[in-house]
């Protein structure tokens, strides 16, 4: 709904040259448009557009900030760098790129040999002191967790009949039900085929 007229610019209140003008400028118009917020983060001032407000959006300076504001978990900050839980719950700077139980160790003993792995004895990812991290092999470190040593379990081809081994937890979700992605092709044309036939 336009605004009533006034007799003056609705955002500076300079006189319009017209007298069914709301704005004397195309600035004004746009600049009427925007607003000051502050983040509810780190309280930076920044500027967003007034309909974001009116949904209530734009809560938030930058995606970082919204992110790190929905995590459940407080970053921790070592050597003046914050670092933030991922999915997999290790600590990351996105600022330096590292992980934070890696530079705790590299802080201390140097940079980690080729071929090893940083390792949490007491298997807490948030608990980065120096005590509880130790170096692994990559090989015994995977071993060690049980990584790649889920059960196997042997399914028949829908297409062509053949037994072919699959992860049981593929087989679970209902996913590969054909030996190949060629097989599934082919047998999904033939129902294809055979329903408009």
């Amino acid at each position: 709904m336009p605004r009533p007229y006034i007799g003056l610019c609705a955002h500076c209140g300079v006189s319009p040259r017209r007298a069914d003008q709301t704005y004397c400028s195309r600035a004004c118009w746009s600049a009427s448009r925007w607003t000051d917020r502050i983040c509810q983060y780190c309280g930076r001032a920044f500027r967003t557009r007034c309909i974001y407000v009116e949904r209530g959006q734009m809560k938030y300076c930058s995606t970082d900030c919204g992110h790190a504001a929905s995590r459940r978990r407080e970053p921790q900050f070592f050597d003046g760098h914050a670092y933030y839980p991922n999915a997999r719950g290790h600590y990351w700077s996105n600022v330096i790129g590292k992980f934070l139980h890696r530079a705790v160790w590299e802080e201390a003993n140097g940079p980690i040999p080729e071929g090893y792995v940083v390792h949490h004895v007491d298997h807490d990812k948030a608990n980065n002191l120096l005590d509880n991290l130790t170096l692994m092999l990559w090989g015994e470190h995977s071993s060690y967790h049980g990584f790649g040593s889920e059960s196997k379990v042997y399914i028949i081809c829908r297409g062509c009949g053949v037994s072919v081994e699959r992860r049981q937890s593929e087989v679970r979700r209902g996913q590969d039900k054909f030996c190949t992605r060629a097989c599934s092709n082919s047998r999904r044309g033939k129902e294809a085929r055979a329903k408009y036939a």
